[in-house]
């Protein structure tokens, strides 16, 4: 006696048919606020790295992506597909390029040695500093404030 006649699975087909339909529905429906919550990525990320450089020597350390993504209460590794989707770089990336810019106020506000400065912003050695400087900037932290004395 054989249960699974071709009706039965014929009725079984369909009824997974029925689910997958309402699972694409509710998706559907969910994907414009998920979209809305998630666009904004880049600028939570900001705020997120905007508190920490008020601060530094609250944390140890540089901020990471692992730091960021706890910070907004997703996975580091859905942070990095947002920052992918949403914005114009990496979430690596885009950390990387903030640490520079906050490295290119301190140079242009204060006259402290570019030492303090990586030790203040959480670099273990200053020449990490020097090393990320050269790799975005073109340049080291010395020859950027040279720069910008001789203007």
């Amino acid at each position: 006696y054989n249960i699974l006649d071709k009706y039965t699975k014929r009725i079984l087909a369909a009824g997974i048919a029925v689910l997958l339909t309402q699972c694409l529905r509710y998706y559907e429906r969910q994907a414009p606020r998920i979209y809305l919550r998630n666009a904004d990525i880049v600028k939570q990320m900001d705020t997120v790295l905007n508190h920490f450089f008020a601060a530094p020597q609250l944390y140890e350390g540089l901020p990471t992506v692992a730091w960021c993504a706890k910070q907004l209460h997703i996975t580091p590794n859905y942070l990095g597909d947002l920052m992918r989707k949403y914005g114009e770089c990496s979430a690596q990336e885009f950390i990387h390029d903030r640490i520079i810019q906050e490295v290119k106020g301190r140079l242009e506000r204060d006259n402290s040695p570019i030492s303090q400065i990586a030790y203040d912003l959480g670099f273990k050695y200053p020449h990490h500093l020097s090393r990320l400087f050269i790799k975005v900037e073109g340049c080291s932290p010395h020859d950027y404030r040279s720069k910008l004395t001789s203007k």
